[in-house]
């Protein structure tokens, strides 16, 4: 799937178009979320409107929405379902903008502070910890560390640590094999 900025364009690995599909705004796929829905985030504008997560069918039916309307400046760009709730990779209005959120069943969401981390984005899940890139700045994008993070229980690990001297993690790509997420 590509976003275009005329919408979202089913393509053959090959590069054939399957089918333009309809598209709740301008949309940018996030990830498979079965093999017959993509997760996308829709809204996003240079303008700064505010961004949502919704579920788009292959088939060319409607898309549904995720998460719900978001006040202007602010963005979904990514859910994650565990055992104790679904959570968020959100641009929020706190300290470094990028936040974790659980959302609520009724639409409201719940922020989650991180300790030592201004910024925060999840990299991938289990079905009970999120994997976190975590700076400890506000304007700083650097230095960054990977950790897990327990939302249910608060707990957290490092698993790559960083000292103000080192730059830290740039990049994360997780490995999936199958059923099983290493």
């Amino acid at each position: 799937m590509i976003g275009t900025g005329r919408g979202l364009v089913l393509v053959a690995s090959g590069g054939q178009v399957i089918r333009h599909l309809p598209s709740p705004g301008v949309g940018t796929p996030v990830r498979w979320q079965d093999p017959r829905t993509v997760l996308i985030q829709c809204g996003m504008t240079p303008a700064g409107s505010a961004s949502r997560l919704w579920l788009e069918p292959v088939s060319g039916a409607r898309p549904a929405p995720v998460t719900p309307p978001l006040s202007s400046g602010q963005a979904d760009y990514n859910i994650w379902h565990l055992a104790s709730g679904s959570y968020l990779d959100a641009l929020g209005r706190r300290c470094g903008n990028h936040v974790i959120a659980r959302q609520e069943h009724h639409g409201a969401v719940q922020i989650y502070s991180i300790p030592g981390a201004g910024n925060t984005d999840i990299v991938a899940a289990t079905s009970r910890r999120l994997l976190l890139q975590e700076s400890p700045g506000c304007t700083s994008a650097f230095p960054v560390s990977l950790a897990w993070y327990n939302p249910a229980t608060g707990a957290q690990t490092i698993a790559v640590p960083v000292s103000r001297h080192d730059a830290g993690v740039v990049d994360v790509t997780p490995y999936y094999n199958g059923r099983h997420r290493a």
